[in-house]
């Protein structure tokens, strides 16, 4: 049986609000996730409250912000189509809006590119796989895993398929 941990130490205004701003300088969060973590350090509602205020009166924390640099990064490091970035930005708590804002601004022809760029690597790995059309169903379950639409998943497809048949 799991015991949740009891916090033990308890800490003052001041210091909650230096805490919450030492954390926001180091990670770009969103403003749910400062709040959780204000929680976990026992802090009183009413302080959360105010020390949100302040964090966004100083720019500590901005969800537009924190939505983009998020789009980008999981975009260009993790390879994440944007369905599976939506979700991940809605369970930190950021809003439709601003997450629809954040992925409109993405680069198409980029987005695009790293899609085939996925599909490319994984067809690689596919190799020894011998039935073409087992080959292809991996391949696509593969993209609409990684957050790609069934559309753009497809026209990787058909585009590798292309390019195949021109060798």
């Amino acid at each position: 049986m799991h015991r949740k941990r009891v916090q033990e130490k308890y800490y003052s205004y001041e210091q909650i609000l230096n805490k919450a701003m030492k954390y926001c300088a180091r990670y770009e969060s969103s403003e749910w996730q400062v709040l959780n973590k204000m929680m976990q350090w026992g802090s009183l509602p009413i302080d959360r409250e105010r020390i949100i205020k302040i964090l966004k009166e100083q720019r500590f924390v901005d969800d537009v912000r924190f939505a983009e640099a998020f789009v980008k990064d999981k975009l260009k490091f993790k390879g994440w189509g944007k369905k599976k970035i939506q979700a991940h930005l809605q369970a930190k708590g950021v809003s439709k809006s601003i997450i629809l804002s954040a992925l409109n601004n993405l680069d198409d022809i980029e987005y695009v590119q790293k899609a085939m760029d996925l599909a490319k690597r994984k067809l690689e790995l596919l190799k020894k796989e011998k039935d073409a059309s087992t080959k292809k169903a991996k391949l696509f379950r593969y993209l609409l895993q990684k957050g790609f639409g069934a559309e753009l998943a497809y026209q990787c497809l058909e585009q590798l398929t292309a390019l195949k048949n021109e060798r």
